[in-house]
């Protein structure tokens, strides 16, 4: 009986050693396995660093920020995208984007605020890594100046506003090059508006205005650009059945908002417009007034000597020789009604230069008054006797520029002249 049970024994424990082999083989391949996960888990780990997008939109900037900062071109003649397009045109008008999460576009803060603030919609963003055509640059300049023009009528827009030697290409590509792009923007920019302007697509009668940083709401909230705060937005927002074109100029003396008045783009707007507002002279009285102000700052007496009486006295005749020429000529473009303000007095009563800077504004109104008289539909506009006493409340300390309070008087003013 023993002899017959030995094959069985050794049956079974071949069985055994079958399944341990097995299981200790499985066991093997699992342990291979997880070591094969872990190393995979960790070349992700490695390799899968995350990206951030501030600092891609950086280096897709590079070659524009060096432009700015050096007026270098790096590889000129590469072409450019529609993005980038965008971003060159902000960059040059020193305009910000909005603060946005642009993880899945590089230049979402940009389309942003060309969209909500300005109305520009027609930039579409699931193109913004896409070579930009010559046309569309066209269409995109002629949105920043207020017009919505597509195709052809973009480019005769610019062949009939003084821009043609725009239209002049030295290759047949139908792309634009980094060095073409700024060509573009950077023409405009310097012969036409100051600011990107707002576009009118619910077709509404126009408002223009004409003025130097005062109209512009330049250094509210202590921001050295200009603000939606300016009264020309504030009127806008008042009289929301009209469409606000700001054309005014930082630093822009009378002089130039002559010269400006010569030049075709800011005819077009003028020749359309329901109604024409001028602020401007201060900036002429301020060049000339400089060393004389320094000599206030200096405690070195009340009067300016000969030599600065004589500079701020012919400051005070241009302004108003060059105001009757403004007014003149933007009656021969447009018949509709010219708002003409006053310049008012930054330097608060009892502060030395007070008295003398007094003198001077009141010669200057006076004239003011008597070409709104002597001109066809031009209202005079006081914002001197409403500044006065009240300087420390609505001038920012030691500028000329309004307060958030000055402006919202300038708005007033003109909005209860035009009420009435």
């Amino acid at each position: 009986m023993r002899g017959k049970k030995r094959p069985v024994i050794w049956i079974l424990l071949l069985i055994l050693v079958c399944v341990g082999v097995i299981y200790m083989g499985e066991l093997h391949n699992t342990t291979i396995t997880a070591q094969k996960k872990e190393e995979l888990f960790k070349n992700n780990r490695e390799t899968n660093i995350t990206i951030d997008p501030d600092a891609v939109t950086a280096e897709k900037v590079k070659w524009i920020d060096s432009f700015i900062e050096n007026k270098v071109i790096q590889e000129p003649e590469k072409e450019i995208s529609e993005a980038e397009f965008l971003v060159l045109l902000f960059k040059i008008y020193n305009v910000s984007p909005l603060v946005t999460d642009n993880s899945d576009n590089w230049a979402a803060g940009y389309y942003e605020k060309a969209e909500e603030e300005y109305g520009y919609k027609f930039w579409e963003e699931n193109r913004i890594n896409d070579k930009i055509t010559k046309i569309h640059a066209f269409e995109m300049m002629s949105s920043i100046l207020g017009e919505e023009l597509l195709g052809e009528k973009a480019t005769d827009f610019f062949m009939n506003t003084g821009f043609s030697n725009l239209l002049i290409f030295k290759t047949n590509s139908q792309f634009i090059s980094r060095k073409e792009g700024i060509n573009i923007v950077d023409s405009v920019s310097k012969s036409g508006f100051y600011t990107f302007q707002k576009l009118n697509s619910k077709k509404k009668e126009t408002f223009v205005f004409l003025g130097d940083s005062i109209s512009l709401g330049w250094n509210i909230n202590k921001q050295l650009a200009p603000s939606k705060y300016g009264f020309p937005n504030l009127v806008g927002n008042e009289l929301s059945y009209y469409h606000i074109y700001n054309l005014s100029m930082r630093g822009q003396t009378t002089t130039e908002l002559l010269n400006n008045l010569e030049n075709p783009l800011y005819q077009f707007k003028l020749k359309s417009s329901k109604a024409i507002c001028i602020d401007i002279g201060s900036v002429d009285l301020l060049e000339a007034s400089q060393p004389y102000l320094e000599k206030i700052r200096d405690g070195n007496g009340a009067l300016p000597s000969i030599k600065q009486a004589s500079m701020i006295k012919s400051a005070t005749d241009d302004v108003i020789t060059n105001t009757q020429k403004i007014i003149s000529k933007l009656r021969a473009i447009s018949d509709s009604p010219i708002y003409l303000y006053s310049l008012y007095n930054p330097i608060p009563i009892g502060t030395t230069g007070e008295t003398f800077g007094d003198s001077i504004l009141m010669t200057i109104n006076k004239q003011f008054k008597k070409i709104a008289k002597s001109e066809p539909s031009v209202i005079y506009i006081d914002s001197f006797n409403s500044f006065k006493g009240n300087e420390k409340k609505f001038v920012i300390t030691d500028e000329i520029h309004p307060t958030y309070e000055g402006q919202k008087v300038l708005a007033s003013l003109l909005i209860n002249e035009m009420s009435n």
